[in-house]
C-alpha cells in the first residue's frame, strides 16, 4: 500500500508541473548565454522576455517564444558584484534589446530560481508570475551598462559588436547549394581549401557545360556569358540583368578567388564565411543559366 501511495503521489505532482522546455545550465553563464542565442540564430521569434531576480542576485530568464510556447533560461546570470554572471547577464540582455524583445524585470524567491533550474517548475509558478507586477522603475539597464564588455555609446541599450560577437560563424545550409555540401562540411576546420575547391569545381562544372577547355577563370566566365556568342545565358531576362550576372562571375573571381590563390592573407571567420556565400550564389547562378539558342 505504501508503494502504490508513493506512486499516486508523484503522479500528482506530474500534473502540477509547468509543461515548458528548460534551456542552459543553472550557475553556468556560458551555456546560458548560448541557450539565448541558439533561439535567436535558429529564427525563433522572442516575442518577450521575463527576467527574474531573487535576493541573491541570481537571475534566470522565461521566454514567450513563436506562438505561445515558453521557455526557461536556466540561472547563469547574476549581479552585484564583478565578474562572469553580471557581464553575461549583460551581454544577454543586449541580445534581446537589439532583436526588439519587450523586456521586463521581476522579482521572485530563491525557492522559484532552485525550481527553475532543477526543471520543475510549477503551474502555481508561472500563475503567480503572470499576475505579478514588473520592477518600477526599470532598471535591466543598468545591468547592460555597468557590465559591458565593451563601452555602449551613444543613445543605444547595446554594443553592436558585442551582440555579434556571440553569434557562431556557421553556414546557412537551407540556401546552400548541394553542389557545395561536402565543402561546406569541411568549411569549419579548413575554410580556405574549402573555398579554393569549391571555385576550382565551378570552373571545372561551367567549362564543360559551354564546352570552353582552354580557358580558366576570369575568361572562361567571360567567354561562357558574355556576348552575342555566349553558349551560356539566362531565360527572360533582359540584356542589362544577363550581363550584370555574367560580371558577378567575372568581378567574384577578380576579387576574391585570385587573391586567395595568389596572396597569403590571414582571414576572419566572418570573412570567409561571407566568401563562400559569394561562391554559393554563384553556384545558384549557373544553376538557373541555359544553352544559348543557336
Amino acid at each position: 500500500m505504501a508503494m502504490t501511495k508513493k506512486k499516486e503521489e508523484k503522479l500528482v505532482n506530474i500534473e502540477e508541473l509547468a509543461g515548458i522546455q528548460y534551456f542552459g545550465l543553472g550557475g553556468v553563464t556560458q551555456s546560458c548565454l548560448e541557450a539565448i542565442v541558439r533561439l535567436v540564430h535558429y529564427g525563433d521569434r522572442i516575442n518577450r522576455a521575463r527576467l527574474l531576480t531573487s535576493k541573491e542576485h541570481h537571475h534566470a530568464f522565461i521566454l514567450d517564444i513563436n506562438n505561445e510556447e515558453t521557455v526557461a533560461i536556466k540561472s547563469g546570470f547574476a549581479s552585484g558584484y564583478g565578474g562572469t554572471g553580471p557581464k553575461g547577464l549583460s551581454i544577454a540582455l543586449q541580445i534581446l534589446y537589439k532583436h526588439h524583445v519587450d523586456i521586463e524585470e521581476y522579482e521572485v524567491n530563491d525557492e522559484f530560481i532552485e525550481r527553475l533550474d532543477l526543471s520543475c517548475l510549477l503551474r502555481e509558478d508561472l500563475e503567480t508570475l503572470d499576475n505579478a507586477p514588473p520592477i518600477r522603475p526599470s532598471r535591466y539597464h543598468d545591468y547592460i551598462y555597468e557590465h559591458s564588455p565593451t563601452p555602449i555609446t551613444g543613445l543605444q541599450s547595446y554594443n553592436s559588436q558585442v551582440v555579434k560577437n556571440e553569434f557562431p560563424v556557421v553556414i546557412p545550409f537551407h540556401i546552400l547549394d548541394d553542389r557545395l555540401l561536402e565543402f561546406a562540411l569541411i568549411f569549419s576546420d579548413n575554410p580556405d581549401t574549402a573555398i579554393k575547391d569549391g571555385f576550382r569545381r565551378l570552373e571545372t562544372i561551367i567549362s564543360e557545360r559551354a564546352n570552353i577547355h582552354d580557358e580558366v577563370g576570369v575568361k572562361l566566365f567571360s567567354s561562357a556569358f558574355l556576348g552575342d556568342a555566349a553558349p551560356l545565358t539566362w531565360e527572360g531576362e533582359h540584356k542589362g540583368e544577363k550581363v550584370a550576372r555574367a560580371q558577378m562571375f567575372t568581378g567574384t573571381f577578380g576579387a576574391y578567388r585570385n587573391p586567395r590563390m595568389h596572396k597569403e592573407k590571414k582571414m576572419t571567420g566572418a570573412e570567409n564565411l561571407r566568401e563562400f556565400l559569394l561562391l554559393n550564389e554563384l553556384y545558384h547562378l549557373e544553376a538557373s543559366a541555359i544553352q544559348a539558342k543557336s
